[in-house]
């Protein structure tokens, strides 16, 4: 489990700010065309981290005995939520940035497992799962 721990983490570090670039850039927030740049080469190096990372969980993650997948199910969002927080730190309204930055991440997790009736209520605690607080 501790490789698979790492590459949600992995994902964790990259993927926040990896939406957050991609949103800047989508919308024209860019304002001089060395920053542009900066930020598509970031993007396209963190892409490579993000996709070695998310085909190992593909290709492990299924595999795990459930002994192993559980725990790594409960502390996946875990990981997530903090690593958001960490990266982003943005004011509490805008907590649905959290969400939405791991939201590719959070899709993986399901896929591959990881989203289950336990872990479930822990990436609705983190603030992170698909559907919004209330």
């Amino acid at each position: 489990m501790a490789t698979e721990l790492f590459f949600v983490f992995v994902l964790g570090g990259e993927d926040p700010i990896d939406h957050v670039l991609r949103k800047v850039l989508k919308d024209g927030q860019v304002h001089h065309p060395p920053e542009e740049t900066i930020m598509r080469i970031h993007i396209a190096e963190e892409g490579r981290h993000s996709s070695f990372a998310r085909h190992h969980l593909r290709d492990r993650v299924p595999r795990m005995p459930r002994h192993r997948r559980m725990p790594l199910s409960v502390i996946s969002p875990v990981v997530l939520g903090m690593m958001a927080r960490i990266m982003l730190a943005p004011p509490g309204p805008m907590i649905r940035h959290f969400r939405d930055s791991v939201g590719g991440t959070r899709e993986l997790c399901a896929e591959i497992g990881l989203v289950n009736a336990v872990s479930r209520k822990v990436w609705q605690v983190m603030g992170i799962s698909a559907e919004p607080r209330r």
